[in-house]
């Protein structure tokens, strides 16, 4: 393969969202504004190739046994190194990708290309990988915001766009809208390419509520119970970090076939995640965030902390439940780059939450995971006998039923506020 045909092989052939369906969360989250899916592409490519470059240059020094912790501290560099770059230059563009920025360290897209090329390949090849993979991603994130925006709002990076802009689709903008599109696309790249697509076998960005301000209220030093509860069912229920903040999604696509593995990767999930913010919460405030600024870090600290829980789960598993272990496989260590486990330490910072608040949060967003889990393994038991039309077929279709039960929760969300407010 020549250069041109390693660069070119990113933006058709292998495009890592349409065809090889990678880095399917910030797609999701971010592709309701065309300047923030394009924000968000640039700083993609960008971690891509230098990244690339940078594993290639050590590859031969680094231990295979921890080639992909060594990986992942690199990538995580690199991504501090944008965030404080956008930070000082693009501070409006920064503040509107928001924690989706910082999760770039977990796109699947970019450690999977240090892992599957630059690991095996020079540094100028590797950085024409990462290039080619890179624009890739910011085509079709870009394509899927274009659709998203002008249909969902009525707008082109932020410009009116006549007749859509007094008729829009609002549900597109939203959660369910994502998973729609995101599925007519792969369904389009299937019937394009005669179904040798992905086949599924083996904003305006705006923040995402948040709790009513004032109901954290403590009475006698501690939460009251009906507030303990509103708010583990608001981080389970109204901002469910699979169905409405989209985090989380390749485990969920993954894993959903069968309700005994949803279910036992959905209770790792859960302590990793509550176990997680228990240890990252406390390192930020005392240490990161102490005399000396060192929150620029808190990225890299972050995911090394994580990666080692995840490695203790893993060998509590393996030596106390085998089958389970087995049965989880790869998505078992996969748990080290669940955005969503990483998007909670660094939200429930990000939110000025007290350490009880922020484990209450880390609990409920487990649940919420597994609530989607299970949810979504008893309807894809049932799509699984349905006869779709042949493009449809695969991850379409199952991304079409994504967005159903991601509208469900929606009226889930007005149940609690009855019952709340």
């Amino acid at each position: 393969m020549n250069k041109l045909q390693n660069f070119l092989k990113g933006l058709i052939k292998e495009n890592p969202v349409l065809v090889l369906v990678l880095g399917t969360c910030p797609t999701l989250a971010i592709s309701t504004s065309v300047i923030a899916a394009f924000g968000m592409g640039i700083a993609a490519t960008a971690v891509l190739i230098l990244s690339n470059m940078a594993i290639s240059a050590i590859r031969k020094i680094v231990p295979d046994p921890v080639r992909i912790p060594c990986y992942i501290v690199v990538i995580a560099g690199f991504v501090t190194v944008v965030e404080l770059v956008m930070e000082a230059y693009a501070f409006s563009l920064y503040q509107s990708l928001g924690v989706y920025l910082s999760l770039i360290v977990v796109n699947c897209i970019i450690l999977g290309r240090a892992e599957m090329y630059a690991s095996k390949h020079g540094v100028v090849d590797s950085a024409i990988d990462g290039a080619g993979m890179g624009i890739g991603f910011t085509l079709a994130i870009c394509a899927m915001a274009a659709i998203r925006e002008t249909l969902g709002c009525g707008t082109f990076c932020g410009l009116p766009v006549p007749w859509f802009h007094e008729n829009p689709i609002g549900i597109l903008t939203m959660a369910p809208g994502g998973f729609f599109v995101f599925g007519c696309m792969i369904a389009l790249i299937n019937k394009i390419s005669q179904g040798q697509g992905h086949q599924e076998e083996g904003i305006r960005l705006r923040r995402l509520p948040r709790l009513r301000q004032g109901v954290l209220q403590r009475k006698g030093g501690g939460c009251e119970m009906k507030t303990m509860i509103l708010v583990i069912l608001t981080a389970a229920i109204t901002n469910n970090y699979v169905l409405v903040k989209f985090l989380g999604i390749c485990p969920f696509l993954g894993v959903s076939k069968k309700l005994d593995q949803a279910t036992g990767m959905s209770l790792a999930v859960i302590f990793v995640e509550v176990l997680a913010t228990a240890v990252t919460w406390p390192i930020y405030h005392f240490l990161l965030a102490g005399k000396v600024d060192f929150t620029y870090m808190e990225t890299v600290v972050f995911i090394l902390v994580i990666a080692a829980l995840v490695q203790l789960v893993e060998i509590v598993l393996k030596r106390y439940v085998p089958a389970l272990h087995k049965s989880l496989g790869v998505y078992l260590p996969l748990i080290t780059t669940n955005c969503g486990v990483l998007g909670v330490t660094m939200n429930v910072i990000a939110d000025g939450m007290n350490y009880g608040e922020a484990l209450l949060t880390a609990l409920g967003c487990g649940l919420g995971f597994f609530l989607a889990m299970v949810l979504f393994s008893g309807v894809r038991s049932r799509v699984a006998e349905a006869e779709p039309p042949k493009s449809f077929e695969g991850l379409p279709i199952t991304l079409v039923s994504a967005a159903i039960v991601s509208l469900s929760f929606f009226g889930l969300t007005g149940i609690i506020d009855r019952l709340f407010g």
